[in-house]
């Protein structure tokens, strides 16, 4: 109760204190209600800490006795410190010291893992300067550790192929026997003495198509060692392949000599090209050459062939016979010139005009309704020179073309002329509408219907009269 009394009246004092204090700087400082609550939290705060303070009570655990607490503290101190690793630094091979010694040498764990990760993917140290290739190892750190390292010497002269026979096994020298390197299996390479490693080698690649063509072809095997290959050289045995002079007696069977006939090359089907003994592949390759416009000319084209060799066409040159095309009579121009607006799609074939121009200058003088002048060729679309050239020399225009009326012709049939677009063709149906029938085809001018350059176009295909048909259907 005494303590809670202190608290009660420390508190008020402190208000009290405040309040003098603010009464007294008054005119230079100023508290508002939350700094006023801010200091009496902060007060209140510091109360509480003391108060945990005040009553907290210090126990010390039982049936403990500090002493013996003490001298087991002690005990652990002196076994941490027998357990603790003296650095002796003594004379080392890197290539051999365990992580034991290592550590007695003073490397640390993570340093002595490095060295042996290093050691275990096939590394060697050769000499001291490679010692010093090592990602952890600084200058001053090679400074420390160089005067203690002890490297074997290599001897790097190289062992005489000869005395590698002697140092091998007996069970080796007895399975020695003559073998071709591009046919023995894994297994035969073996019994030969080779490694397994070496021998898959091998067997892939032979079997992604390489070959060995000559004994020393074995030497670029990667891994394949000198001394290996001078015992086996003298039981190597790589046959020769011969060229066949004659390709074409060996290739074909006695059914293919009794299907031969005389043919043309121009002519003959794939199925007859296989059985003249041609591959399937090369008689497709002359198909495809004749269906882009090829042609044999001579019995030696035959030859240019891509793959077609020597020796077939040795075998079946006597049998080609190439038809000699018969000369085109020469072309006789028209007696007479055609009508430009009857002319027919033989008329304008004989003329040599080509047919895609044909179908559009037909379909573009339907559209027009017949052409009014030789001049209006050049509206044709894409017209070639050639053709132009032609229809111009050997063609006029003898009849008259057909009309449209304004006065009875809807807008739809009206925009079917290529020279009327569909605001023209409303504008006229449009006046026709509101003013009534046109009297003349000259109304279309000077009411500004039409602009000068399209009326005097179009004018010839325009009427006011009833049409007796209409163009373009």
């Amino acid at each position: 109760m005494r303590k809670a009394a202190f608290l009660v009246y420390y508190q008020i004092v402190i208000c009290n204190m405040l309040k003098q204090i603010r009464a007294k700087t008054r005119e230079f400082l100023y508290y508002n209600k939350v700094e006023s609550r801010g200091v009496l939290a902060f007060i209140s705060l510091l109360t509480v800490f003391y108060l945990c303070f005040y009553f907290y009570e210090q126990k010390v655990p039982p049936n403990i006795d500090p002493t013996t607490f003490f001298k087991r503290v002690d005990s652990l101190e002196k076994f941490a410190k027998s357990q603790e690793i003296k650095v002796v630094r003594s004379v080392f091979n890197p290539n051999t010291a365990d992580s034991n010694a290592l550590l007695h040498l003073g490397f640390s764990p993570k340093q002595i893992r490095m060295m042996l990760k290093y050691r275990k993917a096939g590394g060697i140290f050769r000499k001291k300067q490679d010692f010093r290739k090592l990602y952890f190892m600084t200058d001053s750190l090679y400074a420390v550790y160089a005067p203690y390292l002890k490297l074997p010497i290599i001897n790097k002269r190289k062992k005489k192929p000869q005395k590698v026979v002697v140092f091998a096994k007996k069970n080796q020298q007895d399975t020695l026997f003559f073998f071709d390197p591009n046919k023995i299996s894994v297994e035969e390479w073996l019994l030969l003495g080779v490694r397994k490693r070496i021998a898959t080698i091998i067997k892939n690649y032979l079997s992604k198509g390489g070959s060995f063509r000559k004994k020393e072809d074995l030497k670029k095997i990667y891994g394949f060692p000198e001394e290996m290959y001078a015992r086996l050289e003298p039981y190597i045995r790589i046959p020769e392949k011969k060229k066949s002079k004659k390709l074409a007696v060996k290739v074909i069977n006695e059914k293919q000599q009794d299907t031969l006939f005389f043919f043309d090359p121009n002519t003959i089907s794939e199925e007859e090209w296989m059985l003249l003994g041609v591959r399937k592949r090369i008689a497709t390759i002359i198909k495809n050459y004749l269906s882009k416009g090829g042609s044999f000319r001579k019995k030696e084209d035959l030859k240019k062939i891509y793959g077609f060799s020597e020796e077939m066409y040795t075998y079946l040159e006597p049998y080609i016979r190439i038809s000699q095309k018969k000369k085109e009579k020469k072309w006789v121009a028209p007696s007479k010139k055609y009508d430009l607006n009857t002319i027919t799609k033989e008329e304008l074939l004989y003329l040599k005009v080509g047919k895609s121009m044909i179908y559009r200058f037909l379909r573009y003088r339907e559209k027009l309704g017949g052409f009014a002048s030789i001049g209006q060729l050049r509206e044709v679309q894409n017209l070639r020179t050639w053709d132009l050239k032609q229809l111009e020399s050997y063609c006029e225009v003898q009849s008259g073309v057909l009309t449209i009326s304004i006065n009875t012709d809807k807008a739809k049939d009206l925009y079917i002329h290529p020279y009327i677009d569909y605001r023209d063709a409303q504008a006229i149906v449009r006046y026709r509408k509101r003013k009534g029938d046109y009297t003349t085809i000259e109304t279309l001018r000077t009411a500004k219907i039409l602009k000068k350059e399209v009326f005097e176009k179009v004018k010839k295909y325009l009427t006011v009269k009833k049409a007796a048909r209409k163009i373009g259907k």
